[in-house]
């Protein structure tokens, strides 16, 4: 049986695996929601799961976050720079990203292929730093032992401070990125689609470009290119380090402080993030082998933390659980169980970025060539939910999903680290996230109706499909 599969991009409820690409944040899937669980309200108790969070600042303006967790067996050490592919220069797309790899080619420590921000099992533990590379920023990472955390800080201050990249570096990933770019993208229709509706989407602004370059750019990028980029944004005031697992904070405070304490601060230009400026209605196919499954996406400018009025972002994020809740969600009953116009259903949606954000539904449709039938009867239940509110029910069931997810990422390192850095790097704070339990245990059904409101009538869509090779 087909099932929907939730995907948020959503560092504050859960993270966890995600494609190469790494298309803005690390991604969290879902089967259905285990509906075998009795429905309750949240519990008073479940309302604050966050740890408590040690917070300094060195000098220079590196910021420290430390996230202790008991009984931890291992720590994950995640620096994060405020420099991602919306900030390459408009004439070469894919500099942060090419950098990413460049760094670790120049430190001796070559990245595996990918440089996925999918949560390692334990065999990782140990092994070489990985990396990924979003719109918004660039995070390195390690997961050790907790005693071990000096080589993993020595490396970090090293790529901040002492690196410069020669031209043996970046010819040397030249071809590492070439194949990332033929493997993970241009052979993957989603991945193509996802980038394509990114572009149309974002047209005229930094958020147009691919994070992976196209060959033609990629095979022009230099030394004193990916040099130029680590000198404008590699620096301890654009940066913060997270160590979360079984960490004393008064010991990480001293080992931060002895490598980064001596890396003097730059000036760092500021960052532009406009909005596409005008109100659009696009559609897009590409086309593809007929093997492929039909895909189907319709994609609506939405508002991030960062721009969102009250708790518009919040709800939203309740909105995608309701839709996808399982066999039992009103997308999967009506489009796939009723009418079978659909085969499989995903709602997206990413609320941190420095602007506004997407709201996402995606489809796998019946290889046919009429997307008609499944478009109508989308948008008759989306219109539904925008006129008669949710049932109570329904929104506990998703509050209580997500407050389960959030907790659970609260006790594992990995998630915990990611969790803290995406917020801080979109310009979140802390306080924000500290605040996110409550603000989910006070949606309601009419905060439901407004949202679906928004990615209804939103005055930016993008709807794109694939379709088999015409001859």
């Amino acid at each position: 049986m087909w099932r929907i599969r939730l995907i948020l991009r959503n560092a504050l409820f859960a993270l966890g695996s995600t494609t190469t690409l790494a298309f803005a944040q690390p991604m969290f899937q879902t089967d259905a929601l285990d509906l075998a669980k009795p429905i309750r309200q949240t519990l008073a108790s479940e309302i604050s799961v966050a740890p408590t969070l040690d917070s300094f600042t060195l000098d220079n303006g590196l910021r420290i976050v430390a996230v202790p967790i008991a009984n931890a067996t291992n720590a994950t050490l995640m620096v994060w720079y405020g420099a991602g592919s919306a900030d390459d220069p408009p004439d070469l797309p894919g500099l942060a990203h090419y950098t990413e790899h460049a760094t670790f080619r120049a430190l001796g420590t070559h990245e595996p292929e990918g440089g996925s921000p999918a949560k390692p099992a334990a065999p990782y533990v140990n092994a070489q730093p990985e990396a990924f590379t979003s719109f918004d920023y660039t995070a390195y990472y390690h997961i050790l032992p907790n005693q071990q955390l000096d080589p993993a800080l020595e490396l970090e201050a090293a790529r901040l401070s002492t690196l410069t990249i020669d031209d043996a570096a970046v010819e040397a990933e030249r071809d590492e990125v070439l194949g990332e770019r033929m493997h993970d993208i241009d052979r993957e229709p989603l991945v193509s689609l996802e980038e394509e509706v990114q572009a149309a989407m974002f047209a005229g602004t930094p958020y147009q470009s691919p994070i992976i370059a196209e060959d033609f750019v990629t095979k022009q990028t230099s030394a004193a290119d990916v040099n130029a980029f680590l000198d404008t944004w590699y620096a301890p005031n654009n940066a913060i380090l997270v160590v979360a697992g079984a960490v004393d904070p008064s010991g990480l405070r001293q080992k931060v402080e002895r490598y980064f304490a001596p890396i003097s601060p730059r000036d760092v230009p500021k960052r532009e993030r406009p909005s596409p400026s005008s109100s659009d209605v696009i559609s897009l196919a590409l086309e593809y082998e007929s093997s492929h499954p039909r895909l189907w996406a319709r994609t609506s400018l939405a508002p991030s933390f960062a721009t969102a009025g009250g708790h518009e972002a919040v709800a939203l994020q309740i909105l995608a659980i309701v839709l996808a809740d399982g066999d039992f969600g009103p997308l999967h009953t009506k489009l796939i169980d009723e009418l079978g116009v659909a085969r499989e259903l995903s709602i997206e949606y990413d609320p941190n970025a420095i602007t506004d954000t997407t709201f996402t539904i995606h489809a796998v449709l019946p290889n046919d060539d009429d997307s008609s039938a499944f478009e109508k009867a989308l948008e008759s239940e989306l219109a539904k939910l925008t006129t008669l509110a949710v049932s109570t029910t329904e929104v506990i069931r998703a509050r209580d999903h997500a407050l389960s997810e959030l907790a659970a990422a609260w006790r594992d390192p990995y998630e915990a680290a990611n969790l803290v850095g995406t917020t801080l790097a979109t310009g979140q704070s802390l306080k924000d996230l500290a605040s996110l339990p409550e603000k989910i245990s006070a949606v309601g059904p009419e905060d439901i109706r407004r949202a679906a409101h928004l990615v209804v009538t939103a005055s930016r869509r993008v709807t794109a499909m694939t379709r088999a090779y015409v001859d």
